[in-house]
Order: structure tokens, then C-alpha cells, then sequence
């Protein structure tokens, strides 16, 4: 029995083909790998496609300063600050690239001598994984659906699919070995990819954040969203680091804009739901008008508003809370 990923909602090349069709065509051959690169942290949802077009505008703008960082080293100059510490890692970690080097391209050198081939191997790269992606999600969807939601799939059933899985791309180990790399180390994982391929100086990030969102369906069905974000500090912030940082993980929880709750949010919420509440039809109007009274919020005048300030609260939980935003 060999383990495949479970496909979400929306497979991995339904996710790629959409982002796809919102992407400038410059920008295009690099959707499937900026959607590797992501890794478990992305979603197959349309709202995350912004997103995946951004990480891929910065990949290119990463790729296009090969060309020129190269020609800054040749001349005694540097593409990244260099500090100490950036410093003793990267020699530290220079036999481990040299391995990934010898690996992946056959040489403990720099594989490419120019900004083009090294560019050209990437892009190929991609082409064929893509390719490979493709040819694995038609043989998926010849599966049974018990067998592709079980996360297991066995030879007899599926000979051409375990054939692909035991013959991934060669860009697809080299992307896992540029994420060992980085998950190891912190340096970007755009700077490792371009160190190992073309030389330039790695970029140590001070402070790094993972936003992560699991669902876990519960015994009554409901499917509950489990959203959190790890943050990995290496060194000292100054105080506007740190607010930028405060900003990044409340955009990375989906609470940038949003307002937080408060005690009478909680005291509205306790008084309906110890009522035995919401209810509906018959009744309804006199357990609003008993909820409004006991609430004594100051900024609530009748029953109406009792019961919208209420829907409201419930329908931000849901969405924060539920899949799909709703109870099953």
C-alpha cells in the first residue's frame, strides 16, 4: 500500500488551472511551483488565488535578480546584507548544499555558469512537474471515491498511478530539498533555491511566520476550522518590527479588519443561549424583549436590534469557526 495526499475540496490541478486563469501569462509557469512551494499552508480556495499570483510576482522578481547578483559577486559585491550570523551558517551548511548539488545536477559546484541556464532548468523544471501533476490527477480521478478519500491506494487497482508515484520529477526532489533546507536553517526559501542553482548569498529572515488551518470534522457532523499561526523569531525586533509582525498574524488569522469581541458580545450570547435560544415563530418576540432587558446595552433600544446584534455574532462564528460557514 503506498500513502497519497487527500485532495481537498478543490484538487491541486483545479487550484492551479483557476489561479491560472487570474494570472498574467509572464506569470503563468510559475503557478505550479509557487503552489508546491506552499506546501500544507495553502488552500484550495478561491480566496486564496491573490495570494499564490503575489508568492508568484515575487518568485520572478527573485529569479530575474540571478542574473544580476551574479554579476555583483563577480565584481566583489553582494545581493543581501551580510551579518555574522548569516555568515556562519552558510558555511556551515556548505557541505549540505554541496550533497544537494551532487544529487540533483551531478557536481558539488555550481551547476550553471549563467543567469540563463540556470533559469532555463527552472522553467523546465516546472513544465515537467506540472506535466506529472496532471498525468497524477487523471489516474486519481479513474479511482473509486472511497479509495482516493481513504488516503490509500493499492497497486492491483491503480498499476500507472504507482508507476508516477515512484517516478516523481527531478524538480520535485530538488523543491523538497530546498524546504529541508530552509525548515532547517531559516533562510528564505527563495534565497536556498537560488544559492544552490546560481551562488547567490543566502537571506537569513529574522522573524518567520506559518499560518496554519486545519478542519476536523466532530461528532455531530459539523466541521470545526482550526486556524493558528506559528512564529519563529531568530534575533532582536525593534518595536516597529514587532508591530509589523502584530499585523502579519492578525491578516494571517482573517481578523485584520475585523473588530474584537467583547464582554457584551459574550453576555448577549450567554443570555439566549441559557434561554434555550434562538427561537422562532410563536414566542420569539417576548424572548427577544426579556433578552434586550437583561442585556442592558446601553446601545440597544428594542428587541430588533437585540436579535440582528445577535445574528450578526453568529454569523461571524460560523465563518471564523465552521467549514463553509454553516452547521451541518
Amino acid at each position: 500500500m503506498q500513502s497519497v495526499d487527500k485532495f481537498k475540496q478543490m484538487n491541486t490541478q483545479e487550484f492551479i488551472e483557476l489561479v491560472k486563469s487570474h494570472t498574467a501569462p509572464s506569470l503563468q509557469s510559475l503557478i505550479a511551483a509557487v503552489v508546491d512551494m506552499l506546501g500544507e499552508e495553502l488552500r484550495f480556495e478561491r480566496s486564496e488565488v491573490a495570494n499564490v499570483i503575489e508568492a508568484a510576482g515575487r518568485l520572478a522578481t527573485y529569479l530575474e535578480t540571478i542574473g544580476v547578483a551574479k554579476g555583483q559577486q563577480e565584481q566583489g559585491g553582494v545581493s543581501a546584507k551580510p551579518t555574522v550570523t548569516r555568515e556562519f551558517l552558510s558555511d556551515l551548511i556548505t557541505p549540505w548544499i554541496q550533497d544537494i548539488r551532487q544529487e540533483i545536477f551531478n557536481t558539488r559546484v555550481c551547476p550553471f555558469g549563467t543567469y540563463e541556464e540556470a533559469l532555463r532548468w527552472v522553467n523546465e523544471g516546472i513544465v515537467d512537474w506540472e506535466n506529472w501533476v496532471n498525468e497524477a490527477e487523471r489516474e486519481m480521478e479513474k479511482l473509486p471515491k472511497w479509495m482516493r478519500s481513504s488516503g490509500y491506494v493499492s497497486p492491483r487497482f491503480t498499476p500507472e498511478l504507482h508507476r508516477l508515484l515512484g517516478k516523481r520529477p527531478l524538480y520535485a526532489l530538488f523543491s523538497d530539498r530546498v524546504k529541508e533546507v530552509t525548515r532547517v536553517t531559516g533562510f528564505s526559501h527563495i534565497s536556498v533555491l537560488c544559492h544552490i542553482i546560481a551562488d547567490i548569498p543566502l537571506t537569513l529572515k529574522k522573524v518567520d511566520t506559518e499560518a496554519k488551518r486545519e478542519i476536523h470534522e466532530l461528532p455531530s457532523g459539523d466541521e470545526l476550522v482550526n486556524r493558528f499561526v506559528t512564529v519563529q523569531i531568530r534575533g532582536e525586533l525593534t518595536f516597529g518590527e514587532l508591530y509589523r509582525l502584530y499585523q502579519q498574524i492578525r491578516q494571517d488569522l482573517g481578523i485584520k479588519r475585523s473588530k474584537a469581541l467583547k464582554d457584551e458580545h459574550l453576555r448577549l450570547y450567554q443570555l439566549v443561549r441559557g434561554r434555550g435560544g434562538p427561537i422562532k415563530g410563536k414566542g420569539s418576540v417576548k424572548f427577544w424583549k426579556e433578552v434586550v432587558e437583561n442585556w442592558n446595552n446601553p446601545k440597544c433600544k428594542n428587541w430588533k436590534g437585540a436579535k440582528i446584534a445577535y445574528d450578526r455574532l453568529i454569523k461571524r462564528l460560523t465563518n471564523e469557526y465552521l467549514q463553509g460557514g454553516k452547521r451541518r
